[in-house]
């Protein structure tokens, strides 16, 4: 037989260990029998979970292309940010005084409170 012997050792104060002590406890089978089961589940969830995350890869991948080759606008937008990339950004003055115009005001309010 081709049986190796692995030791397991569960600080009840931790209350994760305390957790699988009573799960382990609770179960009718062997202890061996319980974490082979349980680890096996978890490995088999683990490798599904894998091919859903690779297959929801592919497929946003596949998404985004077939948009991008079939979008009527693509062109159009394209063309509104390379323009909008070209010309500089200038910060409004006005903008900013009507801003802190409004935040004194919000926070007068505010203080009615």
């Amino acid at each position: 037989m081709n049986i190796r012997n692995v030791k397991l050792r569960l600080n009840l104060d931790r209350p994760e260990d305390r957790r699988v002590f009573d799960f382990l406890q609770s179960k009718d089978d062997s202890y061996t029998k319980t974490v082979v089961s349980a680890l096996c589940e978890y490995l088999d969830r683990s490798d599904e979970k894998t091919r859903e995350d690779m297959f929801l890869t592919r497929l946003t991948a596949i998404i985004k292309e077939e948009m991008a080759n079939h979008n009527p606008l693509a062109g159009l937008l394209n063309m509104v940010q390379t323009a909008s990339a070209q010309t500089p950004f200038v910060p409004p003055t006005v903008e900013k005084e009507e801003a802190a115009e409004t935040e004194e005001a919000l926070l007068g309010f505010l203080d009615n409170f």
